[in-house]
């Protein structure tokens, strides 16, 4: 097995990135993280490898499984705990993210705050979508162990309604997504955004998201609760259900007039 620092230059080295923007990401040094990966720092804390993990977009797990703190396989104890301090970093994270939009409208016209305002909303959007994917991964993870670990006291039924609403919940979200787009979201978010077959760069979505400060900095926000997003969802479920079933019965009768 590689040595704890091996691992990190390993997966810092397949997510390409440098040992500097590393140490900016965790907020830790360049000599601290060389001599990390060189093995010369040879067990650093656990809050140290989880700054590590979320700047690699890694299973926190795997980290503390390298550096000897956990056996590894997590237990579920392990799972449990993770994910409630996943829940509550989260939480954190959007209402700093709320706090940081409101800087940015504030200094809307002062060029230089307003860049630093948005390089941190940019830096905490992607805290927290690695977040959200290393807690999605714990959920899938809790539940396969539960599942091992407790198939006696798992019903065939119970485990179907487990998968179901798994399955409604990804459907949902990807709903949310397609139907609700948040330009605030597109804009902040790392990944590449088009207009006119024209790749915007980061200049670009600064300018319009001025822009659209600008124009909608009175306006009451009205966009969905995952409540109301939901039950459209379902509704337009059910519409396309019905539409299949008279679809079938005109097709059957059809064939029956034949």
């Amino acid at each position: 097995m590689d040595s704890l620092g091996s691992f990190i230059r390993k997966k810092r080295n397949e997510a390409n990135i440098t040992l500097k923007a590393l140490a900016d990401r965790t907020d830790l040094s360049q000599g601290y993280l060389s001599n990390l990966e060189n093995n010369i720092k040879k067990r650093p804390s656990p809050e140290v490898l989880q700054k590590i993990a979320y700047a690699l977009g890694i299973d926190h797990f795997l980290l503390l499984s390298q550096a000897g703190y956990v056996a590894e396989e997590p237990t579920i104890e392990y799972l449990e705990n993770r994910i409630t301090a996943l829940d509550a970093n989260l939480i954190r994270l959007r209402k700093e993210n709320e706090f940081l939009q409101d800087k940015l409208r504030e200094n809307k016209d002062n060029e230089e705050l307003y860049d630093v305002a948005f390089e941190l909303v940019s830096d905490n959007w992607e805290k927290i979508e690695l977040a959200m994917e290393e807690q999605t991964e714990l959920r899938n993870k809790l539940a396969q162990k539960q599942h091992q670990d407790f198939h006696d006291s798992f019903t065939p039924e119970e485990l179907d309604a487990y998968i179901e609403e798994q399955h409604l919940q990804h459907e949902i979200d990807e709903f949310r997504r397609s139907e609700y787009p948040d330009i605030e979201e597109l804009l902040m978010r790392g990944g590449k955004l088009y207009f006119n077959k024209y790749e915007l760069t980061h200049k670009d979505k600064k300018v319009i998201r001025k822009v659209l400060f600008a124009l909608f900095e009175d306006q009451e926000q009205n966009y969905p609760s995952e409540e109301e997003i939901k039950d459209h969802y379902i509704a337009r479920q059910r519409f396309i259900e019905n539409l299949q079933r008279i679809s079938e019965r005109e097709s059957s009768m059809k064939k029956g007039e034949k």
